[in-house]
């Protein structure tokens, strides 16, 4: 099951140190998201703990380089 997220929201399906072996860069209707197929991926920042992509972000959170800059 493929699951998607703003990419503007801090948490960690957006961050550099979440990852997941199937997060993705995904388009839909000309918006951007991400997709990942797991509910779970492994944080580098926090000595590869299990966390969920929903998980606010934390003190060691790094923007993920593949997501542009958030336009207002």
């Amino acid at each position: 099951m493929i699951r998607i997220f703003n990419i503007h929201d801090p948490i960690c399906a957006t961050c550099e140190y979440w990852i997941e072996k199937d997060k993705n860069i995904g388009f839909q209707n000309k918006q951007m998201f991400i997709e990942y197929g797991h509910v779970q991926g492994k944080c580098l920042s926090e000595n590869n703990t299990l966390r969920n992509p929903h998980e606010r972000i934390c003190k060691n959170y790094k923007r993920w380089h593949m997501l542009p800059e958030k336009m207002r």
